[in-house]
C-alpha cells in the first residue's frame, strides 16, 4: 500500500497504509506495518509550471509568481523553518506529551508539572539574546517561536532525558542534532548528509513514537530542509525570525492612526540618514567603564567594564551572559573585563561536533585576548543540589 504526500518539492511515495482512521485523500485506509519508507520523486520548476502533480494545485488557478522572470518555483521557495519546525513540528511534539488521546507518549500530570518546573528553572541562565525566558508547559498554546527554538536548539538534552522513554528521547534528540547542524554554516559544511539521514530517521519513525494521525505536511517538509540549506545557507539565512522581530519595531514607529504606511516610511528614512553620519562601529566595543579600589589580578588594570559588545551578541559578568567558547574550543567564564590586559577567568571543557559541551573544574586565572572569542554560549549547572559541579554548555547558533 502507498500513501502519496503531495508537496511543492516532491511526490513522496510512502510504503505505509493507515489503520482504521477516516482520512480525506490522499490517505488510503489499511494496516500499518511498523515502518515508513520515503521514495521521493523530485519535482522540477518545469514540473511545477506544467502542474505535473495535479493534487498540489488548485483547479483553474495559477500562481502569479510563475510569470516573474528568474523565479524557480521549487528552488527559490524554501521551507521556512520558523513555521515548519518551531511552530509546526516542535509544537506538535510538545503538545503530544500533554494530550492523552491519539498519541502514544502522553505524560502524566505529575510528570508534566516536574518537567515544567525544570524548564522554568532555566530562566536565570538564559542570555539576553533570547527574546523570551522559558515558560511553563501549561502556557504551551501561548508559546512563541523563539521559545520552541530555545528548547529545540539548546536545552532538549538537558531537560528531557529523565521524563521521556528511551525511544521517544532518541527520536526527539535526532531532530535536535539535525537542526543544530543546519543552523550553523560550519556544521552544515561538515555534516550536511548526516543531518539528512537524521531527518529521514525522524520522519520514518514519527508514527511509531507518536501516532499515525500525527503525520503532517510539516513533518514531511523536514525531508527537504537539507536541500534548502545546501542552496541558501544556514536556516536563519532564510527564516522569518528577523522579520517577526522587525514587525514589532515597525509598530513602534506609528504615532497615530492616520496614514501608518507613510509614517513608517518616513521614520525608516530618518534612521537611514542618521546611520550615514554615524561613525562606523568597530567591534568588539567595551561598555560602561568604572574603577574599583580593590586589588586586581596580575596583568589587569582599571578601568573595569561591565560588558563587551560583539556584532551579534554581548558578554557581561552576569551568569546568564558570561559563558563563551574560544577559537581553540575552550569553555570560558567571564569574571572581569578590563581595557588593556584584563581578560576573563576560564572554564575548560570537552567539545562536541555540534557545539554541545560538558564543562567542569575551574582552571587557574588566565589572560587571553578578546580576539580569540569564537562565540557566546549558554551555561547551566547540571545537578548542583547533589554536589555535581559540571555545567551543560551549548554554543549559541541563532546569533552567530
Amino acid at each position: 500500500m502507498l500513501m502519496v504526500c503531495h508537496c511543492q518539492k516532491a511526490l513522496a511515495l510512502t510504503s505505509i497504509a493507515l489503520e482504521d482512521h477516516d482520512f480525506i485523500p490522499p490517505f488510503i485506509p489499511g494496516v500499518f506495518h511498523g515502518t515508513i519508507k520515503h521514495e521521493n520523486v523530485e519535482i522540477t520548476h518545469e514540473d511545477f509550471i506544467n502542474k505535473t502533480d495535479e493534487q498540489h494545485h488548485l483547479p483553474n488557478k495559477t500562481s502569479p509568481l510563475i510569470v516573474i522572470s528568474g523565479i524557480n518555483m521549487v528552488d527559490h521557495l524554501p521551507f521556512e523553518y520558523m513555521h515548519l519546525v518551531c511552530l509546526g513540528v516542535m509544537r506538535k511534539i510538545l503538545y503530544s506529551l500533554m494530550k492523552s488521546s491519539n498519541y502514544k507518549v502522553p505524560l502524566s500530570a505529575t510528570i508534566l508539572d516536574q518537567l515544567s518546573v525544570r524548564i522554568v528553572n532555566l530562566r536565570p541562565y538564559i542570555p539576553s539574546e533570547f527574546g523570551r525566558k522559558p515558560r511553563s508547559l501549561q502556557e504551551l498554546l501561548r508559546w512563541k517561536a523563539t521559545e520552541f527554538r530555545q528548547i529545540l536548539l539548546y536545552t532538549i538534552s538537558l531537560v528531557f532525558p529523565k521524563f521521556l522513554s528511551c525511544d521517544a528521547y532518541n527520536h526527539f534528540i535526532s531532530l535536535h542534532y539535525a537542526i543544530r547542524i543546519l543552523s550553523s554554516r560550519l556544521y552544515a559544511c561538515q555534516q550536511l548528509q548526516y543531518a539528512k539521514s537524521l531527518h529521514k530517521y525522524f520522519v520514518s519513525n514519527f508514527p511509531l513514537v507518536y501516532s499515525l494521525t500525527s503525520l503532517s505536511y510539516n513533518v514531511h517538509g523536514l525531508l527537504h530542509l537539507v536541500d534548502d540549506v545546501e542552496l541558501h545557507g544556514p536556516l536563519d539565512k532564510f527564516s522569518t525570525f528577523k522579520f517577526e522581530n522587525k514587525l514589532q519595531q515597525l509598530k513602534k514607529l506609528i504615532w497615530k492612526h492616520d496614514k501608518p504606511l507613510q509614517q513608517i516610511a518616513r521614520r525608516i528614512f530618518e534612521k537611514e540618514m542618521a546611520m550615514k553620519v554615524k561613525e562606523v562601529c568597530n567591534y568588539p566595543v567595551l561598555k560602561k567603564a568604572s574603577c574599583i579600589n580593590s586589588a586586581l589580578p596580575l596583568g589587569m588594570e582599571n578601568p573595569i567594564y561591565n560588558s563587551i559588545e560583539f556584532k551579534h551578541f554581548k558578554i557581561t559578568q552576569k551568569r546568564q551572559s558570561n559563558c563563551v567558547v574560544m577559537e581553540n574550543g575552550d569553555i570560558c567564564v567571564v569574571q572581569l573585563i578590563a581595557n588593556k590586559f584584563g581578560k576573563p577567568h576560564f572554564l575548560p571543557g570537552s567539545s562536541q561536533v555540534i557545539g554541545i559541551h560538558c564543562a567542569k573544574d575551574f582552571s587557574q586565572a588566565q589572560l587571553l585576548p578578546v580576539s580569540e572569542i569564537k562565540n557566546k554560549a549558554l551555561m547551566i549547572p547540571l545537578d548542583p543540589h547533589n554536589g555535581d559541579e559540571s555545567f551543560y554548555v551549548a554554543e549559541m547558533l541563532h546569533s552567530s
